[in-house]
């Protein structure tokens, strides 16, 4: 039976605590993946939620099943587009479609050159 291989069209960087961005450089470059936003979420506790997909094994240490919450990505690397992760899955495990498959939510990160005022 033939299966449909996935597609890794952009590339994303990703980072790991405590290297979180702006905090630090990605420690993973350039890795493909293919980002997917589910359109027909139902509307409860997990909504907006985004699944970025990767090459299985392509960032090494990360996990299929476990809560990943130290890990971060940015897509397309560069963009400045960042998904804190929550949860890794292995998707098709055993055949040759086999990818992870990451669910994450975009998040909004202060640059760390901006200045934090007070109020008098």
């Amino acid at each position: 039976m033939a299966f449909t291989l996935p597609n890794f069209n952009l590339l994303c960087d990703v980072y790991q605590n405590p290297a979180v961005p702006p905090a630090g450089p990605p420690v993973f470059v350039n890795v493909p993946c293919q980002m997917y936003y589910n359109s027909r979420q139902i509307q409860g506790q997990f909504t907006n939620y985004y699944y970025l997909r990767l090459p299985t094994g392509s960032v090494p240490g990360m996990q299929g099943g476990a809560a990943l919450t130290q890990w971060w990505a940015e897509v397309p690397a560069g963009s400045g587009k960042f998904f804190q992760i929550m949860e890794v899955q292995i998707i098709h495990t055993g055949f040759a479609n086999e990818y992870w498959s990451a669910m994450c939510f975009e998040v909004q990160l202060v640059p760390a050159y901006a200045k934090i005022s007070t109020l008098p």
